[in-house]
C-alpha cells in the first residue's frame, strides 16, 4: 500500500519509508524467532538431566528403554521438553522403532551443542547393548556438571556484562559531549588559525538525499549514504539540511549500531553464541535511542 501510494503521489519519500519498513519487518521477526529458539534449547538442556534420571529409575524397575521413556511422558520437564517427550511417547505407541525416533529427536535439537551428542549416546547404548542404566546415569551427571560449570562461568563473566552496559552509556555521553561542544566549535566561521582549516559543513546538501531508492538503483554511494542518514533523522524530527543536524543524525546512527553490536557481544561473552545477545541488543537499543530522542525533544541536543 505504501509503494502504491508513493507511485500515485509521485513521492519518493514514501517509497523510501516503505523500503525501511520492509527491512524492519524482515529483520525483527527473524531476530525474535532466533532468540525464542535459543531460549527453548536452553530450557531443554536444563531439564534434560531430570528426564534422564527418571529414565534410569524406570530402567531399574526392570522395564525396557522404550517403555521407560513412555512412562516418563507423564511427568513434567518444562514446556518445551515435555512436548518433545510426549511426541516421542506417541511415536512409541504407534510402533515406530526407537532408533528412528531418537534420530528424529536429535535433528530437532540440532541447534544445541549438547543434546544431539547425548541422544546419540543413548541410541548407541540401546543398540549396542551393555549397561544402559549406568551409561544414562553417567550421562545425566555429566550434563549436570557441564550446566553447573556454565552457570559458574556466566556468574564470573557477569561483571563484563555490566561493563558492556556501562561502556554503552559512556559512549552515549561522549557522543552528546561531542555534539554539544566540539561540533559547534568547528561549525562556526573562523577567519584565522586552525579553526579556519578545520571548519566542517554538511556534505549532504550537494545530493538529492530524499531519493533513497533512486540513489540505490543508480549506485550513487555518497548520495545513498546521505539518503540513509536523512531517513534515520526522521524520528528525531530535525532539519537535516543544517550541519548540526547532519552530525546529530550521524551520531544517532552510531548509537544504534553500537547498541546492537554491544548486545551481541554480551551474548557471545555470556553464552558463547550471538543469538543470546539479541535480548541485550534490543534492551540497549531502546535505552540509548530513548535517551537520545528524549534529549533531542528537550532541545538539549539540537
Amino acid at each position: 500500500m505504501l509503494i502504491l501510494t508513493g507511485i500515485l503521489l509521485n513521492d519518493i519519500r514514501i517509497l523510501g519509508n516503505a523500503f525501511i519498513i520492509s527491512i524492519v519487518i524482515i529483520i525483527l521477526p527473524i531476530s525474535l524467532f532466533s532468540y525464542m529458539e535459543f531460549r527453548n534449547i536452553k530450557e531443554m538442556e536444563e531439564k534434560f538431566p531430570d528426564f534422564l534420571r527418571d529414565i534410569v529409575e524406570n530402567l531399574r524397575a526392570g522395564v525396557p528403554l522404550y517403555q521407560a521413556i513412555y512412562f516418563c511422558s507423564k511427568n513434567e520437564y518444562g514446556k518445551v521438553l515435555t512436548k518433545e517427550v510426549r511426541k516421542i511417547a506417541n511415536k512409541i505407541s504407534w510402533g515406530i522403532k526407537l532408533e528412528k525416533i531418537l534420530d528424529e529427536f536429535s535433528k530437532r535439537c540440532v541447534m544445541s551443542k549438547k543434546l544431539p551428542i547425548a541422544i546419540q549416546l543413548i541410541k548407541e547404548a540401546y543398540t549396542a547393548g551393555g549397561d544402559v542404566v549406568n551409561i544414562i546415569e553417567y550421562l545425566s551427571e555429566s550434563l549436570i556438571e557441564i550446566e553447573n560449570t556454565e552457570k559458574e562461568r556466566r556468574s564470573i563473566l557477569n561483571q563484563y556484562v555490566f561493563l558492556m552496559y556501562a561502556l554503552s552509556i559512556i559512549f552515549l555521553i561522549i557522543i552528546i559531549a561531542l555534539h554539544r561542544f566540539l561540533i559547534p566549535l568547528f561549525s562556526t566561521t573562523a577567519t584565522q588559525g586552525l579553526l579556519a582549516e578545520a571548519r566542517i559543513e554538511n556534505p549532504c546538501i550537494n545530493y538529492d538525499y530524499t531519493n533513497l531508492i533512486g540513489n540505490l538503483v543508480y549506485g550513487d554511494l555518497p548520495a545513498f549514504i546521505c539518503s540513509s542518514l536523512y531517513y534515520v533523522s526522521i524520528p528525531l524530527a530535525i532539519n537535516f539540511e543544517t550541519t548540526s543536524s547532519y552530525y546529530l543524525t550521524l551520531f544517532f546512527l552510531m548509537v544504534i549500531v553500537q547498541s546492537i553490536f554491544a548486545g551481541l557481544i554480551i551474548g557471545e561473552v555470556s553464552y558463547g553464541t550471538l543469538r543470546a545477545g539479541i535480548k541485550h541488543s534490543f534492551t540497549l537499543f531502546f535505552i540509548n535511542t530513548g535517551i537520545f530522542m528524549l534529549l533531542v525533544g528537550l532541545k538539549i541536543l539540537t
